[in-house]
């Protein structure tokens, strides 16, 4: 039975009728007597909690749930791989498979160092003779 009585109600109760309560509304209102009424009740502090929720309810809720999803790294790595998929994937792994065994880079240099190879051995034969 204490506890009933110690509940925020019986004091948001006990300002309204006490006079500093009015006293401030009448100043305010100029005697506007429903004005009392509607601060009873967000006093309560129950009006104020559920206006917030149900503004963040009707788009905010539903997208955290979705980025909590896609931010394990899941969703995050299929939409990559499907762009690139598109055109960039199919080509690196074509080219990663010859390179393993057609070497196309290894016969370009080959070729260049037929021509810087000879006069490699002329410098020599020149350094020798002097």
């Amino acid at each position: 039975m204490t506890n009933a009585d110690n509940k925020p109600e019986s004091d948001a109760y006990r300002p309204l009728e006490a006079d500093p309560a009015p006293s401030s509304l009448s100043t305010k209102g100029e005697g506007h007597t429903p004005a009392p009424s509607p601060l009873s009740t967000k006093g309560e502090g129950h009006t104020p909690a559920p206006p917030q929720l149900s503004t963040q309810g009707e788009g905010h809720t539903p997208a955290p749930p979705q980025l909590s999803t896609q931010g394990e790294g899941h969703t995050p790595a299929p939409p990559q791989l499907s762009t690139q998929g598109e055109g960039h994937t199919p080509a690196p792994p074509q080219l990663s498979t010859q390179g393993e065994g057609h070497t196309p880079a290894p016969p370009q240099l080959s070729t260049q160092g037929e021509g810087h190879t000879p006069p490699a051995p002329e410098e020599s034969g020149v350094r020798r003779s002097s």
